[in-house]
């Protein structure tokens, strides 16, 4: 996969709109992974994983251990938390301060028929209160098997982007998958191939977004034409660690 220039593929008018993009895209994608950290190190002060909400009822299979997934509000709410802190400590020249940043959770769609309880609503929105058309909607999704992968690239995951009340009015947005198994390499190939059928997501393009690498693909939106949604992956844990049992040596059976 060759690597592409991230704001040439911005469909917005004008290369300053489109960089603009990518450095307010960039910005945002290196707040989640600070704010992954945080959660990681327990820096909210609290253990989030003992709150209630975090754990989802059931269990799954890892190479025939039951383990219990986080569910996906359950890591949305404290990462938005997170990125509350990353805010609050950024400098004044930081983009974030400049452009007055800031990061809500569970916001309803600008261009739908519906309010209240009824309103379509979407996981993380990332808005500028300065420049208003620098609002980035990200739809999360857990990852932890094949099933999983479906519902990422399903109607309630990246078609979200094809709606015909939009889960987005701008021409970028994101995709977050809380991976709690396996590596981003994996699941980026999972998500691909599966992905390759729909006919409102076009190809995959690995871009360069100020120096670093993402995955980005254009989805076709009856309302807003293209929208380039960036895929980005943020490591959890399941209880006990699927990654740990994925990496344990198997045991020999006594004869």
């Amino acid at each position: 996969m060759t690597t592409t220039a991230f704001h040439s593929r911005v469909p917005v008018g004008g290369d300053a709109r489109a960089k603009g993009w990518e450095r307010f895209a960039a910005m945002a994608c290196d707040a989640l992974r600070q704010a992954a950290d945080i959660l990681s190190a327990h820096g909210l002060g609290f253990d989030h994983t003992a709150a209630a909400g975090y754990w989802a009822s059931g269990s799954r299979k890892a190479k025939g251990s039951d383990v219990v997934l986080p569910l996906e509000n359950g890591i949305t709410d404290p990462l938005v938390r997170a990125l509350e802190l990353v805010r609050a400590a950024a400098p004044p020249e930081h983009l974030i301060s400049r452009y007055q940043v800031c990061f809500v959770q569970q916001q309803p769609r600008k261009k739908q028929n519906k309010v209240g309880s009824k309103a379509y609503t979407t996981d993380i929105q990332v808005r500028s209160l300065v420049v208003p058309e620098l609002d980035l909607r990200i739809e999360a999704k857990v990852l932890f098997g094949g099933a999983d992968v479906s519902a990422y690239c399903g109607k309630n995951g990246l078609l979200r982007f094809a709606d015909a009340e939009p889960y987005t009015d701008q021409h970028v947005g994101m995709m977050l998958g809380y991976s709690v198994r396996r590596d981003d390499a994996h699941w980026l190939k999972e998500i691909q191939k599966n992905a390759t059928s729909l006919t409102a997501v076009g190809p995959f393009e690995k871009l360069d977004l100020e120096g670093a690498h993402v995955t980005g693909s254009l989805v076709t939106s009856h309302a807003t034409g293209h929208v380039l949604v960036l895929h980005m992956l943020l490591p959890f844990e399941t209880n006990p660690s699927a990654r740990a049992i994925d990496s344990a040596p198997k045991t020999k059976k006594p004869k």
